[in-house]
């Protein structure tokens, strides 16, 4: 199936920690400050981005090749799939934070007896 240097060690595990990643991404996304369609955008973007650095790293394991002895093509491909995943990434995690929220005033506290006593 592979030829003499091909595995697909890298290929698997590549695809599964993708899985992982953009799921990471999609939680943050949703947590964050991002409208939902950008949230989405960036995520759409992630995925098209990790789909293609998956796609050089399995096409050099299949063509028998050793992880690091890939084509121009597929290094190209490569690395334009980690750049577009890494900048979504990057953009997502730069509005991950909650917006911070000061609490809205609310209707006064009733004062007890003891309020404002120090025990001295």
């Amino acid at each position: 199936m592979f030829g003499a240097a091909g595995s697909a060690k890298l290929a698997h595990a590549a695809g599964l920690h993708g899985i992982q990643l953009l799921a990471v991404l999609a939680i943050l996304a949703d947590a964050g400050r991002l409208p939902s369609r950008r949230a989405a955008t960036m995520l759409a973007l992630a995925s098209l981005g990790y789909a293609a650095a998956f796609g050089a790293v399995t096409a050099t394991a299949y063509a028998g090749r050793a992880p690091y002895d890939a084509t121009a093509p597929w290094w190209i491909v490569l690395a334009a799939g980690v750049l577009t995943t890494g900048a979504a990434a990057v953009l997502v995690l730069a509005q991950a934070s909650p917006a911070r929220r000061t609490p809205a005033p609310g209707p006064p506290t009733r004062k007890t007896p003891f309020a404002g006593r120090t025990g001295r």
